[in-house]
């Protein structure tokens, strides 16, 4: 879908469509420890869940965060907007701290830390863009082995400078 804005402002924008619950910030239950042998490993290891795969599970370019979700997915975003949200959804990185690398025509231009305090975690970094910033930007999703385990790209383009000169000031 296609908005046209205030000032000439054009953002491609698809909306955020959200179909699960949210766990990921609950604080860890505590267990006490159980004696170690043949028999408990046995059947310990027959009630375990298995290790969810370490991976993002959703990721979008966004204009705001709200209740710990995207507002919506922003695609193609105008210079006359200069601040961007980068919203993640990780899953079964319990632990690690993971980062939002923002690049900008390949070059990084920021690094964002994030603590992963439960196994399916959201998390967000934002970027105030400079109007003369146009062109490809990213964002990279590094887990605490250094690896690359997501990205997302966006277009910020030039506003026509005859729309914004002939929009109605409020």
């Amino acid at each position: 879908m296609k908005f046209a804005l205030a000032m000439g402002l054009t953002m491609v924008i698809a909306q955020a469509v959200v179909a699960e619950p949210d766990v990921g910030f609950a604080a860890p239950t505590a267990r006490a420890a159980a004696p170690h042998s043949a028999e408990t490993s046995a059947a310990g290891d027959q009630n375990k869940r298995p290790r969810s795969p370490e991976r993002v599970l959703r990721s979008a370019f966004t204009s705001a965060v709200s209740g710990r979700e995207p507002l919506n997915n922003i695609l193609s975003m105008g210079n006359n907007e200069q601040r961007l949200f980068y919203f993640t959804e990780l899953l079964g990185l319990e632990g690690q701290t993971v980062v939002h690398r923002w690049l900008y025509r390949g070059a990084v231009v920021a690094e964002v830390p994030f603590r992963v305090d439960g196994p399916r975690w959201r998390v967000w970094s934002s970027k105030t863009l400079l109007a003369n910033q146009l062109g490809a930007w990213s964002v990279q999703v590094i887990d605490g082995r250094g690896r690359v385990i997501g990205s997302s790209h966006f277009v910020y383009t030039e506003v026509n400078p005859v729309n914004v000169a002939a929009a109605p000031n409020p």
